[in-house]
C-alpha cells in the first residue's frame, strides 16, 4: 500500500461526505505527528507497535578487501517493535529476547 492508497482507504472509512483533501490532511497529520515525535522519544501505538531511535555504539568490523580491522562510527537506528496484537492478527510469533553479551574486558 502506498500513501495514495492509504488516503483513499481513510476516505472510504470516514464516510461519503469526506473529500480526498480532508482525508489526505488527516493522513499527513498522523504521519507528521509520528515523525516529529520519534526523535524526542518512543512512539507507541497500542495495536500497531513501537517506533524508537536506538543509539548504536562505535564498533570495529573486519574488512576482507583490506584484510584489516575497520572502525564503524556510532550511529542512530530507527527500530520498530510490532505489538502483540499485530503479531496475533498476522499469526506470527514474537521474537525471543536477545541474550545479553557481557562487554569485553
Amino acid at each position: 500500500m502506498n500513501k495514495r492508497q492509504l488516503i483513499t482507504r481513510v476516505r472510504r472509512l470516514l464516510g461519503p461526505g469526506t473529500t480526498y483533501q480532508s482525508a489526505a490532511a488527516a493522513v499527513d497529520a498522523v504521519l507528521g505527528s509520528i515523525l516529529s515525535t520519534i526523535p524526542r522519544g518512543k512512539v507507541r501505538i497500542p495495536e500497531l507497535g513501537t517506533f524508537e531511535l536506538i543509539d548504536r555504539a562505535p564498533r570495529t568490523a573486519f574488512s576482507i578487501p583490506l584484510a584489516a580491522p575497520k572502525p564503524i562510527p556510532a550511529t542512530r537506528k530507527l527500530c520498530f517493535r510490532p505489538a502483540s496484537a499485530l503479531l496475533a492478527e498476522l499469526k506470527l510469533q514474537p521474537l525471543a529476547p536477545r541474550p545479553s553479551i557481557p562487554p569485553e574486558v
